[in-house]
């Protein structure tokens, strides 16, 4: 009787231990999903830097997946941290080429490192998918250095702006 129910309670044992490690074990893709989840919600709330550690928690799991890179560099953008932002949004790019918002925060970080041809080669970029994009264009203006090149990028400014206003 003794050894019956000490065979019963070892059996239980093992399987609320081995529930608790099914529990606890996710499957990458769960656990994935849970990490982008949550860094899309901190970054919906500006939390950036609550945002970027869920991003990371997911290349973890999945050093090269395409959304948590973008939403790395630009969760370190928005936090004000352009070296780290670049590096993550250089990979954006070269993995999505047609997201607009990563080009056009790439080109600002060009701008203000001074490397304007870099800058005009995103507004640029930009500008050929979307004509009117006032903030490429601004980009572009920023980036001129011949007079040449301002008094374009004025004119396509002006346009862009009498577009909106009819």
């Amino acid at each position: 009787m003794i050894v019956a129910s000490r065979t019963a309670r070892a059996w239980t044992v093992l399987l609320v231990i081995a529930l608790a490690f099914a529990a606890c074990a996710r499957s990458p893709e769960a656990t994935k999903a849970r990490h982008l989840t949550r860094g899309d919600a901190y970054f919906q709330r500006g939390q950036y830097r609550e945002a970027i550690l869920e991003y990371r928690n997911v290349l973890r799991v999945e050093l090269t997946n395409a959304r948590a890179i973008q939403q790395l560099g630009l969760a370190h953008y928005h936090a004000g941290e352009w070296g780290q932002a670049l590096r993550y949004l250089v990979k954006a790019r070269e993995v999505a080429p047609d997201n607009l918002d990563v080009r056009l925060k790439l080109g600002a970080i060009h701008l203000a490192g001074g490397r304007h041809a870099e800058a005009h080669e995103q507004a640029s970029a930009v500008l050929a998918r979307e004509p009117r994009n006032v903030d490429a264009l601004v980009l572009l203006g920023g980036g001129a250095q011949a007079p040449a090149e301002v008094d374009a990028a004025i004119r396509r400014l002006q346009e862009a702006r009498d577009e909106a206003g009819s």
